[in-house]
Order: structure tokens, then sequence, then C-alpha cells
């Protein structure tokens, strides 16, 4: 019986210890948790407030070098500039040329024609400016991007003025002179602009002034033959407008002086009812758009020979003479 209320009093005793233990390791792990929980906190604080300053070192901090590629690239887009640089110049001069012909045009074939190639010019001009702009918004931001990971480079390493030196050397002011001619070519090409308008206004202002009478004077003279005759035609009176050796310097005196022909005397000019064919022939030898090869000294146009010489006889029997200019 006494054995039985030992044995009893002892698992009693190991059951009570066995709570007390876990009590205990209980209370122990949740002191520890906050312990660590605070001292975590602690230390993101103090990293989030006072950060630590790395301090260089050549194998501690990542130098990004600029490669030779970019600058190889740099290069190129800067020659790119550099010859659309001289391709708008060269417009510039040709445009401007163009415009003087124009100007000084007598006759409506000669005024289109030059102005059809300062319209082509000019597009053209539009066109080289605005690649020129793209150009240089790749050239600037390369230029900057290049220039920055070189002064990243500390300056008491041989290394930065190695590459600042070789960037100085082949790029040094491009950016501002860049900048500069761009500004240069953008404020010419608003002249340009103008210049253009006003040799368009000369070309279609002559045309209007030659384009009824001639047609009138190829229907009476020329309606039922090839169109190349037409043209020819046509082009005589503006040969004898430019030709020294004419007084006459305007179209309407050309085609109304005396003996010159015979379809204006009788009146058949005066009531000619040009066809689709003769406006339309007419019309592109005005415009510029049709080029023939009549020289500039043949200046007469009729049924028989005269003045110094045959250019050609078609074979409708008209006979197209030059007369000299010397």
């Amino acid at each position: 019986m006494n054995t039985q209320k030992r044995t009893i009093s002892k698992k009693a005793n190991v059951n009570s210890a066995f709570w007390v233990y876990l009590v205990y390791f209980t209370c122990f792990a949740f002191v520890t948790d906050l312990v660590l929980l605070f001292l975590c906190f602690t230390v993101k604080t103090n990293q989030t407030t006072e950060p630590v300053q790395e301090e260089f070192t050549y194998t501690e901090r990542r130098i990004c070098i600029p490669p030779d590629k970019d600058f190889e690239e740099l290069k190129e887009i800067y020659n790119k500039i550099s010859n659309s640089f001289v391709d708008l110049e060269n417009l510039d001069i040709e445009i401007r040329r163009l415009y003087d012909e124009v100007k000084a045009a007598k006759v409506s074939s000669f005024a289109n024609w030059y102005n059809n190639f300062l319209r082509d010019y000019s597009n053209t001009y539009e066109n080289e400016l605005s690649k020129l702009q793209e150009y240089i918004s790749s050239y600037e931001e390369m230029y900057t991007e290049y220039l920055d990971a070189i002064n990243n480079i500390p300056k008491y390493f041989p290394l930065y003025y190695e590459k600042y030196n070789e960037f100085n050397e082949s790029l040094g002011n491009s950016y501002d002179i860049v900048f500069e001619k761009n500004q240069e070519y953008i404020s010419n090409n608003e002249e340009l602009f103008q210049l253009s308008l006003e040799a368009q206004l000369i070309a279609d202002t002559l045309y209007d002034e030659f384009y009824d009478p001639l047609c009138r004077l190829v229907q009476v003279e020329s309606g039922n033959c090839p169109a190349y005759e037409q043209i020819c035609t046509a082009a005589v009176p503006e040969r004898r407008i430019m030709h020294p050796k004419f007084e006459d310097d305007n179209l309407y005196d050309v085609i109304h002086a005396d003996n010159q022909y015979s379809t204006v005397a009788s009146g058949a000019f005066d009531h000619a009812i040009p066809s689709e064919e003769v406006k339309k022939n007419v019309g592109n030898y005005l415009r510029g758009l049709v080029g023939i090869d009549i020289p500039l000294d043949v200046v007469f146009q009729a049924t028989f020979e005269q003045g110094d010489g045959i250019w050609h006889k078609f074979p409708s029997g008209q006979y197209f003479c030059y007369r000299n200019f010397d």
C-alpha cells in the first residue's frame, strides 16, 4: 500500500515539473523573440537615418568606362552632321542661283524651267534639314552620356585624362558648333522659303501672260502638226524676245510685229479656238516640263527660208531659221 502511494506521488511530481518547464520555456522564447525584434528594428532604423559612407577604392567601386564602340559611333554621327552641313550649304547656294535665274527670265518656259529645279532643291533642303535634326538629337544624347561617363572616372586616375584628352581632341567644341550652325540653317530655311514663294509667283505670272497668246498662235500656225512642231512654234516668239538683235521685248510686240505672222494680219489669230492638244502641248512647254533642242538663235518660223540659215524644215513645209548673235 505504501509502495502504491509512493508511485502515485512520483508521477504527480513529474507532471508538475513538466508544466513548470513548459511555462518557463514559453516565457523564455517569447522574451527572446521580443529582444530579437527590437534589435532588428534598431539596426534598420540606424541604416536608414545614418547611412554608412562608402570609402572609394578601385576594387570596391564599379567604374563605367566609356567603351571605344560608343566613341566611334559618336564620331560617326558627327561626320554625318558635318556632311549634312556641306550638303545644306551647297543647296543654299544653288537655290539662290536658281532664284536669280527665275527673276531674270523674260519668258515663261525659262522661268518655269528654273523654278522647277528650285522647287526640287527646296524640297531636298527641307528633307536634309529634317535628317539633320534627327542626327543632332542623337548626337546631343550620346555626347552628354559619353562626357558624363568620362567625368565619372576619378580625376586622380590616369585613365580619366586619357579618355578626356581623346574626347577633347576629336570632339572638343563640336557641341557648340553643331547647335550654332544648325540655327543658322534653320534661319536660312525661312529665307529660302520666301525666295521659293517669290520665284513661284514670277513663274506663274509669266505663264499666265504667255499661255493664251501662244495657244492661239500655235493653233493658227501649227494646229494640225505633230506635238514637237507645235512646241517649236511656241518657242520661236520666246527666243525672239531674248535675242539681242530684236527690239521687241514682250510677247505682244513679237506676235503683232509687221510682216511677222500672216495669220495675225488676217485676223485668224484673234478668232482662234485652241484645241485640247494644243493647250496641253503649249502648257507643258511653258511650265518647263518639255525639253526641246531648238537653239536660242532660232527666231523665224514660216513657210519659206529667211534669216541667216535653216535650222530645220518639217514635213509640213515650215522652215525654222536662225539669226546669228554676232
